[in-house]
């Protein structure tokens, strides 16, 4: 586990706990949810037995999710077997930062849509951050800076701050 070019040596027990949720899943493909990308991504399968999802948070922040069910029963979680609580056809999670969690239930079970909410501090953090992106790339194109900078780069510069604001914009910080 990293985070940028910093990795969690020490971090054996949260490696533990996704390894545990990890090797739980069966080594089969599952289906990812387009409605279910950024900043926690979801995949799902269902078979004759049963129905299985699983859930990563890709941010270094804590993100709550909340999953709205078309139908659903027996859901668990897929490593422990515990029961998992759904009020109204929703489940809430919080997922830690980088944690995966994994889930069964009935073969009949569906996910009918997933939301997330990210803290707001890390929301404003993300805004700050492509923001001052665009300001770097005005700069250079005003002359202000890169004057170091060869053509190629300032075109990294100026497509890195484009995407990150498309990305913020529709929603999704963590390609921001």
């Amino acid at each position: 586990l990293s985070d940028g070019g910093n990795a969690y040596t020490i971090g054996q027990p949260v490696l533990r706990e996704f390894l545990k949720a990890y090797r739980a899943l069966p080594p089969t493909r599952f289906t990812p949810r387009k409605d279910a990308r950024d900043p926690v991504a979801v995949w799902e399968r269902a078979d004759d037995e049963r129905f299985l999802f699983y859930a990563v948070n890709r941010e270094r922040f804590p993100v709550k999710l909340e999953i709205l069910f078309e139908n659903v029963e027996n859901l668990a979680d897929l490593p422990t077997g515990k029961s998992v609580g759904v009020k109204e056809k929703f489940a809430n999670f919080e997922l830690k930062p980088y944690q995966l969690m994994s889930f069964k239930a009935s073969p009949n079970s569906r996910i009918k849509s997933v939301k997330t909410v990210i803290p707001e501090v890390d929301s404003k953090n993300v805004e700050k951050l492509v923001k001052w992106l665009e300001n770097f790339n005005q700069a250079i194109v005003t002359g202000k800076t890169g004057e170091n900078l060869n053509e190629a780069q300032k075109q990294r510069v100026a497509d890195a701050a484009k995407l990150s604001k498309q990305a913020l914009d529709a929603g999704h910080v963590w390609r921001a």
